[in-house]
């Protein structure tokens, strides 16, 4: 068996991240229906008082923040462990939306020259 293949299966680390996302994948599946039960409470607040609840607005808005950590980690897009593991994340944390590049139309440098 090749050296750095078995040094790579024995690393303790690589299995204790196996475990964390083991928990991770069960709590997002919780976190799931979580997700959809303030969905459907909402919407039956909205057709019921005509606007949303603010509060579970805030509590939809953290949550999203933390399914969106869990998914980073499970992505190997960070190390950094979500909740519990961290505080639960608050809106502040909401990741700013990206700037959208707004598109020109193309322009002929040589028009100015064609219309002299």
């Amino acid at each position: 068996m090749n050296e750095d293949l078995k040094k790579n299966l024995l690393n303790i680390d690589a299995f204790q991240r196996l475990a964390l996302m083991v928990l991770f994948v069960l709590i997002f599946t919780v976190v799931k229906l979580v997700v959809y039960a303030v969905a459907i409470f909402q919407l039956l607040y909205l057709l019921v008082t005509g606007t949303t609840h603010d509060e579970l607005k805030k509590f939809g808005s953290s949550l999203s923040i933390f399914v969106f950590d869990i998914t980073k980690f499970l992505t190997f897009d960070t190390e950094e462990l979500p909740f519990p593991f961290k505080p639960w994340p608050t809106q502040d944390e909401t990741p700013a939306p990206k700037e959208e590049k707004k598109e020109h139309p193309a322009v002929d440098p040589h028009e100015d020259e064609m219309h002299a």
